[in-house]
């Protein structure tokens, strides 16, 4: 089977630092975008988020920013004091 060839175009910054991260994982780039469009076919899914976390991971970090069960400080001397109770 012969294997086509994709042709798109992307902004030159996005190309050159993911061939830079491809180039020091040792792996072509094709090949991450090949595994890419792969996950996408199995999964019928694409993962879209402006900082690169899955949303299960950011709701995670959301959750933990409204958890109320660590003190928080309006100065260092507290914070050293309530260390040195524990």
């Amino acid at each position: 089977m012969a294997t086509p060839t994709m042709t798109f175009r992307i902004p030159a910054q996005l190309q050159k630092t993911a061939k830079e991260k491809a180039k020091n994982m040792g792996i072509p780039l094709s090949l991450i975008i090949q595994k890419t469009l792969e996950t996408f076919i199995h999964t019928r899914s694409i993962t879209l988020t402006e900082n690169g976390f899955t949303p299960e991971f950011e709701e995670t970090i959301l959750k933990s920013q409204t958890d109320t069960s660590s003190p928080s400080f309006s100065n260092a001397k507290d914070a050293i004091n309530y260390l040195h109770s524990l």
